[in-house]
């Protein structure tokens, strides 16, 4: 019972930093992260082990709940918010650096080697344009879960491990997911 009353009496604490942080107090902003700065690292450095880049996710949280603070209603529970905004942040900046490194191999491969005429060029984009369409045709015949686990899998490259701690899964359902989420893929493309 006295576990229940500290965390219900830390529930309140951050429902109240929570409410100053809406009303313009960085004091409440500073104190929340002192709070959760520690509980924060250590979920996202079980997703990705860079210091650098876990440190820099929080940051760009804390920035952001700052910048709109306006905007912000009531947490149900400000931990539950943060960690899951943390994942967010984790995902999508994983994202957007697959993306630039793919961009950047992209633009190696079509436009470095010399000998590829114009029309070579533009017959490889069209067949790349028409494959991503079809990939994405067939990924809509995926379910919410499937599209997670290959998302993680191929996009993220997490181990089938990783996945089932970030899912909340075993590594037998990572497996089923994958395994059907391909099977699918290949029956639509």
């Amino acid at each position: 019972n006295s576990v229940m009353t500290s965390k219900s009496g830390g529930d309140e604490r951050d429902t109240l930093l929570w409410r100053k942080i809406r009303s313009g107090d960085d004091q409440a902003l500073a104190e929340l992260f002192r709070n959760y700065y520690n509980t924060l690292y250590s979920y996202g450095i079980g997703i990705v082990s860079n210091d650098y880049f876990i440190k820099d996710c929080i940051q760009e949280l804390f920035l952001t709940l700052w910048d709109r603070r306006a905007y912000l209603n009531d947490a149900y529970s400000v931990r539950s918010y943060l960690l899951s905004s943390t994942r967010r942040i984790i995902f999508r900046k994983m994202r957007q650096k697959r993306g630039m490194y793919e961009r950047n191999r992209k633009y190696i491969d079509n436009y470095a080697p010399e000998g590829h005429s114009f029309e070579e060029m533009i017959i490889q984009s069209e067949s790349e344009q028409e494959a991503r369409r079809k990939l994405t045709r067939a990924l809509r015949h995926l379910g919410r879960r499937q599209k997670e686990a290959i998302n993680l899998k191929y996009y993220s490259g997490f181990s089938n491990s990783e996945i089932a701690d970030i899912m909340g899964i075993n590594n037998q359902s990572v497996y089923n997911y994958v395994s059907g989420a391909l099977q699918r893929l290949q029956k639509h493309v």
